[in-house]
């Protein structure tokens, strides 16, 4: 997995850019990652790349910021049913607790992640389960969520069809969204 630990820093980096705030400048990307600053630069390009939203200021102390608007990176977010279990049985010790301020902020907390997920009591499916996927849509989703093999109709440039079997492991936003995924036939 060790391959793809940059893609994931550019998908966690598009997150952070979205979060409330004046945005991160280079430094605080190079400390967060541990890379050096051109690492950090060739990574904000990409954001930048998948996320014409990205936008850029100067600081009051003179450093230079970037933030993405809230939701442009929203699509790349998933919970696993397991998650909400978790938050689950810690409502119910900060209700058995009696902290009712820690009840009510882990409860708003739940049910605005429940509003934002597609289906977040759906069961996962066994792995080795494949589904035919013609264009992108909920399918594929789950099948990043749970970790599923999916199989691929993909149109050649000669104008036929040939079918591929990847394992996706997520969608980088943008003009034109991209899979993310691991083909075994081409490693």
């Amino acid at each position: 997995m060790a391959r793809y630990h940059r893609v994931e820093d550019i998908i966690q980096l598009a997150l952070a850019l979205q979060v409330p705030g004046p945005g991160l400048c280079l430094e605080e990307v190079q400390q967060r990652f541990g890379v050096g600053r051109r690492t950090a630069e060739r990574m904000r390009e990409a954001v930048e790349r998948l996320y014409p939203g990205l936008t850029s200021r100067k600081g009051a102390d003179g450093r230079k910021y970037w933030r993405l608007p809230a939701g442009d990176a929203n699509g790349l977010v998933s919970w696993l049913p397991e998650e909400f279990t978790a938050l689950d049985e810690c409502i119910r010790d900060a209700e058995a607790a009696g902290n009712d301020g820690r009840l009510r902020a882990l409860t708003g907390l739940r049910d605005k992640l429940r509003g934002l997920a597609h289906d977040p009591t759906a069961e996962p499916a066994p792995a080795s389960s494949r589904e035919r996927l013609d264009g992108p849509g909920s399918v594929l989703r789950r099948a990043i969520v749970h970790d599923r093999e999916v199989e691929l109709r993909v149109r050649q440039h000669s104008g036929g069809e040939a079918t591929r079997v990847v394992h996706p492991h997520g969608m980088l936003g943008g003009a034109r969204p991209k899979l993310v995924a691991f083909d075994p036939e081409r490693e």
